[in-house]
């Protein structure tokens, strides 16, 4: 080989490993950058998972929360107007009568009006056995009514014949509006 091919050869060599340190050097750091980028992408899509675990039960509870939403719609359609309170009374009656119970005696509370409700608090006293007692109270959870029962007081006769008081304090809820609703007929 001649002087001047090696001279180019050389020179040719030379200019290719300037050339690759060059790109190493200028390559290097975008390489470095590149893996920092996929770890941190790597911890990201971690940190998605563990978070999208967490807000699982979430997502049963949003569906749960929309369906006693739809639930309470429905039950305030159900909701019977506030002219049904002395079909209510006369129902009551005709349990106590059913069930054998006597003396009884309805002491309503103040009308509460609570957004689109009524609620009508009263105190119910009577006596009766304990089987009449429980078939009341029975009875009285079938009715097609929205009620609650805020004190629940059973005394024993003092003479211990198996006769019982009763003092029961509950709240019965009615709509406001005056469409003709569930339980408005006797």
């Amino acid at each position: 080989m001649s002087k001047g091919a090696r001279q180019y050869a050389l020179l040719l060599g030379g200019g290719f490993i300037v050339i690759a340190v060059l790109a190493f050097v200028l390559m290097l750091p975008a390489r470095n950058k590149l893996s920092a980028a996929q770890a941190q992408l790597v911890h990201i899509d971690g940190e998605i998972g563990r978070r999208q675990q967490r807000l699982r039960p979430l997502g049963s509870l949003t569906q749960r929360v929309n369906r006693l939403e739809m639930e309470l719609r429905n039950a305030s359609k159900t909701l019977p107007s506030h002219s049904a309170l002395g079909a209510f009374l006369g129902r009551i009656s005709r349990i106590v009568d059913s069930q054998r119970l006597s003396d009884l005696e309805i002491n309503p509370g103040q009308l509460v009006i609570q957004g689109q409700m009524f609620r009508m608090p009263m105190k119910l006293t009577f006596g009766g056995t304990l089987g009449g007692v429980f078939a009341f109270l029975r009875e009285l959870e079938r009715l097609p009514y929205y009620t609650r029962v805020d004190e629940l007081k059973i005394e024993n006769d003092s003479k211990y014949t198996g006769r019982l008081t009763v003092s029961l304090g509950m709240s019965v809820f009615f709509s406001r509006d005056k469409q003709k609703r569930r339980g408005d007929e006797s």
